[in-house]
């Protein structure tokens, strides 16, 4: 059973892989429509949605770590996750308004209030009623700076300048996973250096992280997993990749075929299939839906 264990791909998690990434298809799908208020709001945001979503992400990063052992090129597929993240983010940039502003925001930079108001005047931002209001109740000709004056008076509206600008993607599950495995390549090479069993740094690295995910970011009653970082799509190294490192762990018996029989060779149809492409899959599925959206909206 190893031997097929390490020169074939197992079905059965390339099926559970698939079945991940297709939740999360169908997550952005509802994620569109409720930002186009198509459905409402509570229909994403609540606690089962919240714990489905940890649950398919958490298992799409622990199987890219279990891929890790099987790998011939850690770095290879590295250095192509990167790409394809800065893509996405290039992308998630590309369509706002204001992208130099919506990345001075998200990373806490000061943006003027008369850099929006200029945006806000040329009816480049899409506001909130609460915000519109607001910018109904001025007189702006009667103001000295028009601009500043219109810009104070919407970010007033908003939590935070990304909920008006719009959120690129900074950090998400492609950026995520990319540094995760140039972490586990350089893992890899120091596990040889020091002639460690194979498997050894993936413990040794993840104390460490244990413990910065206890002492910081889990805050009971505060942000929990989730710290309040503006980014469209939010996945940091801690805890996140815990889950990778779980994974890298589980590979190694795994591939040794020390698992039940059963587990090689479970097989079912067509998600398999759609495992063994996942990212292709990652990367078109939010054109292709908007596309979809927008074809509706025009019938």
């Amino acid at each position: 059973m190893s031997g097929n264990a390490e020169k074939g791909r197992i079905p059965l998690l390339d099926a559970l892989r698939g079945l991940s990434i297709l939740l999360m298809v169908a997550y952005h799908a509802g994620y569109n429509l409720a930002a186009r208020e198509y459905i409402p709001d509570t229909v994403l945001y609540n606690p089962f949605m919240g714990a489905l979503v940890v649950l398919f992400a958490g298992l799409f990063i622990v199987l890219a770590g279990v891929s890790s052992r099987f790998s011939r090129s850690n770095l290879r597929r590295a250095l192509v996750t990167l790409g394809c993240a800065a893509l996405v983010t290039a992308v998630s940039c590309a369509i706002l308004p204001a992208p130099w502003l919506a990345l001075k925001a998200a990373y806490s930079l000061p943006v003027e209030e008369a850099e929006v108001g200029r945006l806000v005047l040329e009816r480049r931002l899409p506001l909130s009623e609460k915000a519109q209001t607001a910018l109904g109740r001025l007189d702006l000709p009667a103001e000295p700076d028009p601009e500043a004056a219109a810009g104070k008076a919407v970010l007033q509206s908003y939590r935070r300048p990304n909920d008006l600008l719009g959120t690129p993607v900074t950090i998400g599950i492609l950026h995520l996973l990319g540094a995760c495995m140039l972490i586990y390549w350089l893992l890899e090479k120091l596990t040889r250096r020091l002639k460690l069993p194979p498997g050894d740094m993936t413990v040794i690295a993840g104390v460490p992280l244990i413990a910065v995910f206890l002492s910081v970011y889990y805050r009971p009653g505060a942000s929990g997993f989730w710290p309040d970082i503006p980014s469209a799509d939010w996945f940091p190294i801690v805890p996140w990749g815990l889950l990778f490192l779980l994974g890298a762990m589980l590979g190694g018996p795994i591939r040794e075929g020390r698992l039940p029989e059963w587990f090689y060779r479970f097989n079912m149809p067509f998600l398999p299939s759609v495992g063994r492409r996942t990212l292709i899959i990652y990367l078109a599925h939010q054109p292709v839906l908007y596309g979809a959206l927008f074809l509706l909206e025009r019938l």
